[in-house]
């Protein structure tokens, strides 16, 4: 109210987010009641009016000073007009048309943030700018702790600057994801801010430069399941991960000065740990054969420190390892057998091998590796050399996905959450009544860290499916049609056969994500007929060049997934399963290697798109083909009773 109230006091900004506040009052307003709701309402427009004036095309400390020779957002569509601020990019509302998100990743959002957007906080859960050059200076970055409703808050890769953590984070007791990285705050990890975080379970502090080592305020959090903090200078004891709680996912601690010492034995204790990467922590001593018991580990970084003995064999225990690397350590021996065992069996996740191999000149003979050398460059594709040290990769948003809150039909156990689906359950996929297995995931992470932006799709009779933007949806002419382009009004097909009529959309933020397949590519969920697949267009076409081709991204999808489904068909659903890993954002390898190979093609000319689409479709039509045959024992059966009588007749005109 005082920020308000007293314009004539502030710089230029206010006043113009003040002047456009008069004149273009929040449309929530027009029939609103319930004077509290209307009030807020003209605060929320006139935070974010403030927003974009204090930060579009306006410089800071880190930027350049001459604001005429600065680029604007990137994107700001519908940002300072007429429309509802739940309209303009990157807000998010909820069904009252409060603001409870702001999402500005990467999008030139520049000059200093404002201190007047704190005038959300009442409602405010999620933030994301990150990677932009805004910037907040020490005690500006107190409007941080006026938003007490936040869970999500990421400021990585911006220009905020403060001495040692700043005190207002301790205000934000609801939040449960925090990164910082990659900031200027730098100095004292004062402990205490954290102390109040009892929600937390994602904390990322890399990339700042502390000189302390880690307090105990950060790892007695007591829902932590993520911990990244490498690269910050930071010093003292490893052994402060023997304090940390057993719901541990992932710790990176990689590059810090930590003191000389053995990996810490409580390690073994972390039985949920996925990910473990402490590169360049001065470690020695020989790895611990107990690591074989940490049966969710995926990823094991060990890299350039002293390790000393032979590699356990314990290792080949870790039925969930993708990668393991220890080069540039002092390790000598065999790699064991049982490992190079599993490297070389195709049904075992492990795609990256790596140690000092007497090959290179090391001290560790082993014939199956693929990074002999440090440093290599590795992903769960293999490795390419040299490389820095792994760095966290941010989460995209998904293309192909329902939350976990969406639910559906499974065969004998009625409505299920997507989030407590398997791989092997029988779903409602179609209108007739039909259920059919579900084969694999295109897209599954249950992280409970993790948010995401989706489409809510009311009809008159459903509660709402909530889909990604890019996501298909059939509407009652049976067409499979993005999410975004469906509008208030339109009609859909429900899984009863009927259509019903869009009542609301609204943005929602849920954690998880999910895109169950089926052999025919549909499911039916929350009552709506739904495709398996996403566009990574706009539109519901396959285009290239502006070239529009009559194939639909929901057909695309059914052709391209037919190796897939041949082989579960072929396997047996369960036996398919064990060849099929995700990535880090969730992402199934038979959708990820499809969806970049897709893209590449997307950016050639048209002539080469073409002919190199048209060669794949075809393949792939093929492969449809047989799939469908074996399907249907009978079709086979059909085709060679019709070509045995064929050839009879030819042969027996011939004996004529």
């Amino acid at each position: 109210l005082f920020c308000i109230a007293n314009v004539s006091a502030q710089r230029p900004y206010q006043a113009l987010a003040r002047d456009f506040a008069d004149a273009n009052p929040s449309v929530y307003n027009l029939n609103e009641t319930n004077l509290v709701f209307g009030f807020y309402y003209d605060l929320q427009r006139y935070a974010l009016a403030c927003l974009f004036l204090a930060t579009n095309q306006k410089s800071n400390d880190y930027t350049e000073s001459d604001e005429s020779l600065l680029e604007p957002w990137t994107i700001s569509t519908n940002w300072m007009s007429a429309l509802g601020e739940c309209m303009w990019y990157g807000v998010i509302c909820d069904e009252n048309n409060f603001v409870v998100g702001l999402d500005l990743n990467d999008n030139n959002v520049g000059g200093t943030f404002p201190n007047e957007f704190s005038l959300t906080g009442v409602t405010m859960e999620f933030i994301d700018i990150s990677d932009n050059p805004t910037a907040s200076f020490n005690g500006g970055n107190f409007w941080i702790g006026e938003m007490t409703a936040l869970q999500h808050l990421d400021i990585s890769g911006t220009n905020f600057d403060s001495v040692g953590i700043p005190p207002y984070l301790s205000n934000l007791a609801q939040l449960t994801h925090l990164d910082i990285s990659f900031t200027y705050f730098w100095f004292d990890l004062d402990g205490e801010v954290f102390e109040s975080l009892n929600e937390l379970e994602y904390l990322d502090i890399s990339g700042n430069s502390y000189a302390g080592p880690v307090p105990p305020g950060i790892y007695n959090l007591p829902k932590l399941k993520r911990l990244y903090l490498f690269n910050s200078d930071m010093t003292g004891s490893l052994d402060f991960i023997n304090e940390l709680s057993n719901d541990l996912i992932e710790i990176w601690a990689d590059g810090n000065n930590f003191n000389e010492g053995p990996i810490p034995s409580g390690i073994a204790d972390l039985t949920n740990l996925r990910g473990l990467s402490l590169t360049e922590t001065a470690r020695t001593g020989p790895i611990p054969s107990e690591l074989g018991n940490l049966e969710q580990l995926q990823r094991l970084w060990l890299y350039s420190n002293s390790l000393t003995g032979a590699i356990p064999a314990e290792i080949s225990e870790l039925d969930n390892l993708i990668i393991f690397q220890v080069e540039d350590n002092l390790l000598q021996g065999d790699m064991p057998s049982e490992v190079c065992s599993i490297f070389d069996d195709a049904s075992h996740p492990l795609k990256v091998l790596g140690s000092d191999c007497t090959s290179s000149g090391g001290s560790v003979d082993c014939d199956c590796c693929n990074c002999c050398e440090a440093p290599c460059n590795c992903d769960i594709t293999g490795c390419i050399q040299p490389t820095p040290v792994p760095t966290p990769t941010p989460m995209p948003a998904p293309v192909l996905c329902f939350s976990a809150e969406s639910t559906v039909d499974v065969l004998d156990k009625g409505t299920v959450k997507m989030a407590d689906l398997k791989i092997g359950d029988k779903i409602l996929v179609g209108t007739d009544g039909k259920y059919e297995p579900i084969y694999s995931f295109g897209h599954f992470d249950a992280s409970s860290v993790v948010k995401t932006k989706f489409l809510k799709i009311k009809t008159s009779d459903s509660s709402g499916v909530e889909m990604t933007p890019n996501h298909l949806i059939f509407t009652h002419e049976n067409k499979a049609v993005t999410a975004s382009s469906i509008q208030v009004g339109d009609k859909v097909m429900m899984g009863s056969g009927e259509t019903d009529t869009v009542v609301s959309i609204e943005s929602v933020i849920r954690y998880g994500i999910f895109a169950p397949f089926t052999a025919s590519g549909t499911i039916v969920t929350d009552g709506i007929l739904s495709s398996s697949f996403a566009t990574i267009q706009q539109s519901r076409y396959v285009s290239f060049d502006g070239f529009e081709l009559p194939l639909t991204y929901h057909q695309l999808g059914v052709v391209f997934e037919s190796p897939h489904r041949l082989l579960c068909q072929m396997l047996g659903v369960d036996k398919c399963s064990r060849y099929e890993y995700y990535n880090d954002e969730g992402m199934s390898q038979w959708v990820e290697k499809p969806m970049i190979g897709f893209q590449w093609l997307l950016g050639q000319n048209i002539f080469v798109s073409c002919i190199l689409f048209f060669i794949a479709f075809s393949f792939f039509c093929m492969v449809n083909t047989v799939e469908m045959l074996v399907a249907n024992p009978a079709c086979v059966i059909l085709c060679l009773k019709v070509a045995f009588t064929v050839k009879r007749r030819v042969l027996g005109k011939e004996n004529v």
